[in-house]
């Protein structure tokens, strides 16, 4: 049987973009989304905030540089993937990460009330 590997991600960007290139020179960016849950503390309600790590790559890379700053909110599609290596120590390593296919720019209602 196949599987399915999608995600999507509706929050805020924690920091500005900014591009990098790879040795074979394709650009990426890692972005840092922040999306929020209620949790029940006792008799109340409390707000929690997750941090997903974001890869986007190339035409879309670009774009997040140019289009997004900290705070502004993205909804992301993409699949999660999982990186292994052996650091210097001898040791094995992993980080999972979601791999953006798509990034929507959405409307900032915070920049548009302060207008």
């Amino acid at each position: 049987m196949r599987g399915i590997n999608r995600i999507f991600i509706l929050g805020r960007i924690g920091h500005d973009p900014e591009l990098k290139k790879t040795a074979n020179n394709h650009s990426y960016t890692l972005l840092r989304i922040a999306t929020n849950r209620p949790i029940r503390k006792e008799d109340s309600w409390e707000e929690i905030t997750d941090w997903h790590q974001v890869r986007t790559w190339d035409h879309n890379a670009e774009l997040c540089v140019q289009m997004i700053k900290k705070g502004a909110p993205v909804a992301v599609e993409g699949q999660l993937r999982t990186d292994s290596w052996i650091d210097p120590q001898g040791e094995r390593r992993s980080k999972t990460y979601v791999h953006a296919d798509k990034i929507h720019f959405l409307p900032n209602k915070r920049s548009v009330a302060a207008k």
